[in-house]
């Protein structure tokens, strides 16, 4: 951990603050459907008396929860206005982000916070320094504030202070801190506005790491851009890159992940692969050196991936929860404190559906939409109206 953070430090210097030698990545997990972790609660009410959780995303120390009503929830740290609620007061409970009931998907950043509405219109709010928000400006803000006049925005996804979008005809925007090219512009100028990257119109999912990007395009191709230090690009090298490049040949590719400095993804079979980081073991290969190109991750076959600060999360094709990485938190969820560094069974049910996570807390949901959250728990993240309580086994969420 501490090589990791020291590297990015020293090649950050004076344009990053002190604060970014120890920022926490959160992770995005998309499969061309959103950038959130979605459930099978349905959306609208679809006839059910009572909204359960559609999605769940988690940022730096907080959660946003998409519920069947259209409705958004948030709770956690606060400090930067990021739960978009008018305020700076962390919550321990789910608290309502205003009185809307049209969102369709949302994505957290390290302090900001993404989210697109039934008519395709792209939100944003929290921390602004970088641009990240979006807004032409670097001021941040407490509650939701529409980008632009665009209408047809249809993915979106958050770093660390950089943020990307899809639009529905399958062009790749990005904005925001761009010091090591994870806007993929071919530069490294931070941009306050939405920039189209490249002209290709067949971009389908993007995920996001601290200071990474990944895409996947129609055909199934894997690209990737921005910081490559420990390999998190799987391009074979640790050199940055400040347009997307593709990974391999491979035209399988089906769902993609970020962590920190290491990135997941399944392929078309079921297939797990990963790369970058793995001193901690978030790779689960129990090899503990990091990878510069994909590599598959056991024989099972697997439905959902997320990845957090060190950690990884993962559905296996029977609908079990198993985990890897570093767990000092327990956002393992096996009921310890002991880091893996091979995958683990959480519990035993076979009722999950997706999965996100936080820096140091790890969220899922089951079929019936109800959510679970466990790890770290200093700004009451995992919702449960307790900020000091460290959960190492799932706990559900009530949403109300």
């Amino acid at each position: 951990m501490k090589t990791a953070r020291s590297a990015i430090a020293a090649k950050a210097g004076g344009a990053a603050s002190a604060a970014l030698a120890f920022v926490i990545a959160f992770a995005a997990c998309a499969d061309g459907s959103g950038s959130s972790s979605s459930g099978s609660g349905g959306s609208g009410g679809g006839g059910s008396s009572e909204p359960v959780v559609a999605s769940v995303a988690g940022g730096t120390e907080f959660t946003i929860v998409l519920m069947s009503d259209g409705t958004l929830w948030s709770f956690g740290c606060n400090s930067t206005g990021k739960l978009g609620i008018g305020s700076k007061q962390d919550q321990t409970s789910p608290v309502r982000i205003g009185n809307d009931e049209d969102w369709s998907a949302i994505a957290c950043g390290q302090d900001h916070a993404v989210a697109l509405k039934t008519d395709g219109s792209l939100w944003t709010w929290g921390y602004n320094a970088k641009g990240q928000l979006g807004d032409g400006s670097t001021t941040t803000t407490t509650e939701p504030a529409m980008v632009g006049d665009d209408t047809d925005w249809m993915a979106v996804a958050c770093g660390c202070q950089h943020t990307l979008a899809l639009k529905g005809d399958g062009s790749l925007w990005a904005w925001g801190w761009n010091y090591y090219g994870q806007l993929g512009d071919g530069s490294t100028i931070t941009e306050l506005s939405p920039v189209r990257i490249g002209d290709d119109t067949d971009w389908t999912a993007i995920a996001c790491g601290l200071y990474h990007s990944i895409a996947l395009k129609n055909g199934g191709s894997l690209w990737a851009w921005g910081y490559n230090g420990f390999g998190a690009l799987g391009i074979g090298t640790t050199d940055d890159e400040y347009e997307p490049a593709r990974v391999g040949s491979s035209s399988s590719w089906a769902t993609i992940a970020c962590g920190h400095y290491h990135t997941l993804a399944l392929q078309s079979g079921g297939s797990l692969w990963g790369w970058g980081y793995n001193y901690e073991g978030e790779l689960g290969d129990n090899d503990g050196t990091f990878k510069k190109s994909p590599a598959r991750i056991g024989t099972s076959t697997w439905s959902a991936i997320a990845g957090g600060h060190y950690h990884t999360v993962a559905i296996m094709s029977d609908g079990s929860l198993w985990s890897c990485g570093d767990n000092s938190s327990g956002q393992l969820g096996d009921g310890t404190t002991t880091t893996r560094t091979s995958l683990v069974r959480v519990g035993d049910s076979y009722s999950w559906n997706a999965v996100s996570c936080g820096d140091h807390h790890s969220l899922a949901l089951q079929g019936d939409g109800g959510l679970w959250a466990w790890g770290w728990n200093n700004y009451g993240q995992l919702g449960d109206s307790d900020a000091t309580t460290t959960r190492s086994s799932p706990g559900r969420v009530a949403v109300e």
